[in-house]
């Protein structure tokens, strides 16, 4: 059955919900003789989850009415990492799209920046708590990509901290290669680089020693 660009984005829209899309971008891009419909997200709001970032990618045709293929890829994790599926009809399309984003079928470095994304504050508060840190907490913590589409190898995860009494902290988390992970700190005008071996249990431990080394 072919199927055509509306019917996806119609279904986009269905199975995860119009008003819990705090980003939908999109931008044709031609890879040699395929056009390809790159539709990316941000900060979604799912049942018992939010992820942070992932790109659904479409081949369809020049005059941008039809898919190509009944398939999409999407991106599963951080560094350009994509899965492929298939689909028949529309509501084949419907049932991948479910089970893709509602079984959380994404990697373990968008899994962890997801994870964080849930409840920054508190589990940045919970790190500085549990090294007796009180010279000041996290007000809020606001995911803020610079670019609503951008290269999936120069994604980054970016992050406007506010501290109480004014103070303000961004941070850049990027994979840079297999297994390390750099965090960039921006703090007065002043870039401050820490790095990493995993995301696992480390981000809210990192942002809690920058704040405790620069906020005394």
């Amino acid at each position: 059955m072919k199927l055509t660009i509306e019917d996806i984005t119609d279904t986009i829209l269905e199975v995860l919900g119009e008003t819990k899309l705090k980003s939908l971008d999109h931008v044709y891009e031609k890879h040699g003789d395929q056009l390809k419909l790159i539709i990316s997200l941000h900060n979604l709001n799912l049942i018992h989850d939010i992820l942070i970032h992932t790109k659904l990618i479409f081949n369809v045709d020049d005059d941008k009415i039809y898919l190509s293929h009944n398939q999409f890829t999407y991106l599963y994790d951080l560094n350009c990492e994509y899965k492929m599926v298939m689909f028949e009809d529309v509501d084949e399309f419907k049932e991948t799209m479910t089970e893709t984003f509602y079984d959380f079928n994404f990697g373990e470095d968008i899994i962890q920046l997801s994870t964080f994304l849930a409840s920054p504050s508190r589990m940045v508060n919970e790190y500085l708590n549990s090294v007796e840190y009180n010279k000041t907490s996290v007000l809020n913590i606001i995911y803020q990509p610079r670019f609503n589409i951008v290269e999936c190898s120069n994604y980054s995860a970016d992050f406007n901290i506010q501290l109480i009494n004014d103070y303000e902290l961004d941070l850049s988390i990027k994979k840079i290669e297999e297994s390390h992970y750099e965090f960039t700190f921006k703090i007065n005008d002043k870039y401050i680089k820490k790095e990493a071996e995993t995301l696992v249990n480390s981000i809210p431990a990192i942002i809690g020693e920058m704040i405790k080394t620069n906020f005394e």
